[in-house]
């Protein structure tokens, strides 16, 4: 009697102090949920349809070792949201590909940089990679010294317009893109994209 007694006590203790929601423990009742790890909790439906204006429900996660991403699309081909983050040093060993496709420099301007990623390599610190980040940054457009950059190509005929906001903050790199046939930029689809970028950088932190 008295076991059973201690055994139903224990129940409702447990019962009243934790929930499940989702599938997901919660801990105690009233106190905060832990921050989120998984990246298709980075941005909320609401969220991405305010960077795209269109529902994305398909989900596909992506990990690699160093760096995750997912992609949410529509029913329209083309549309689509997707939030990646690495380590700032992982994102250091894929620059030199990329900077090859960088218009609008001259080449010597581009050599430097590929030349520091080179010289960074796989060994380069979360500082080092987000100092050469910047300088990539200021390639694009942007301020001397600044941690994050939005970059807009417009659609045509065959492809979407495509938005790409990128950060690289405390040894972090983390990239979000939207695009879309009808996406215009603005200073409010801007600022709508780096409050994006900000929600996944905090998430996933």
């Amino acid at each position: 009697m008295v076991f059973k007694a201690v055994f139903a006590l224990t129940v409702l203790l447990v019962l009243g102090s934790s929930t499940l929601v989702g599938g997901r423990f919660l801990g105690l009742i009233g106190g905060p949920p832990e921050a989120t790890t998984t990246i298709w909790d980075a941005l909320t439906s609401t969220q991405r349809r305010a960077l795209v204006d269109e529902r994305t429900p398909d989900a596909y996660e992506r990990s690699t070792e160093g760096e995750r991403s997912c992609r949410w699309t529509g029913d329209d081909e083309g549309t689509l949201v997707e939030v990646t983050t690495m380590s700032a040093a992982q994102w250091v060993v894929g620059l030199t590909r990329d900077l090859a496709g960088r218009d609008g420099q001259t080449d010597a301007t581009r050599r430097e940089v590929r030349e520091r990623a080179l010289a960074l390599g796989t060994t380069a610190d979360g500082r080092a990679a987000c100092a050469l980040a910047s300088q990539v940054f200021e390639l694009d457009g942007a301020d001397p010294g600044a941690k994050q950059h939005v970059t807009f190509r417009a659609g045509d005929r065959g492809t979407s317009a495509r938005l790409v906001a990128e950060e690289c903050i405390a040894g972090t790199f983390t990239q979000v893109v939207a695009a879309a046939p009808d996406l215009r930029l603005s200073p409010a689809f801007e600022r709508r994209a780096l409050t994006a970028l900000g929600q996944v950088q905090q998430q996933l932190s």
